[in-house]
Formats: C-alpha cells, structure tokens, sequence
C-alpha cells in the first residue's frame, strides 16, 4: 500500500513539473526581457506575475515605482500561455513559448505583439 502511495504522489509531481513547463523541458518561471521596448515581464510560481512597462536596462523590477508595476496571473497548458491582468482595461492575453525558451505574445486587441527572452 506504501508503494502506491509514493508511486502516486512520484506521478503527480511529474505532472506539476510537466504543467509549469514549456517546449524544451525549462521551466517558463523566470525573468523576461521585452523586445519591442522597456518592458519586463517576472513569472512566479504558483501562477503570478509582475509586468512593468517602465523597466530600464540593469534596474531590479522591486525598485520600479510601485505604480509602474502591475501584478498579473498566468496559466500554461503544453506551450500556450494565459495572462491576465498585464491590461489595464482587463480581459486576457495569449501567448506561445517557443522551442528556444522565448515567450511569444502576439498583437491582439487590447495588447501590442512582443517576444520576451528570458534573462
């Protein structure tokens, strides 16, 4: 009966790990860099996430001005990504991680296309 209780729990940790995963095998939780400007984007276990738009080469995001800063989830399945809250005006925002690790975040309605390295 121990046995297949760890056995279990092995399998769900597996399936956590493989959740919080993109292409590649690397874990999405990181740093990234925006391409398209000074923006910056912090994701966090347990799906949270910080976004700023303000971000200056070498600055920490904790030393942003806290209005500069906006507090967001995420949500991956295989190698799509959910955000919500990098909006003002709501809604969600969908992305891809590439095989490369870059997260991938196209135009959309309410949100102008950019590709995030991570650093």
């Amino acid at each position: 009966m121990l046995f297949i209780k760890a056995a279990t729990g092995a399998v769900a940790v597996s399936v956590l790990g493989v959740a919080l995963t993109g292409c590649g095998g690397s874990s999405v939780e990181g740093t990234y860099f925006g391409t398209a400007g000074d923006t910056i984007l912090v994701i966090k276990s347990e799906g949270e996430c910080l976004y700023s738009q303000e971000y200056k080469e070498g600055q920490e995001i904790e030393d942003l001005d806290e209005r500069d800063i906006r507090e967001c989830t995420w949500t991956v399945s295989g190698d799509h990504l959910t955000f919500s809250g990098l909006v003002k005006r709501g809604g969600t925002v969908q992305g891809t991680v590439s095989d490369d690790g870059s997260l991938s975040l196209p135009h959309q309605k309410t949100w102008n296309g950019e590709i995030y390295t991570k650093g």
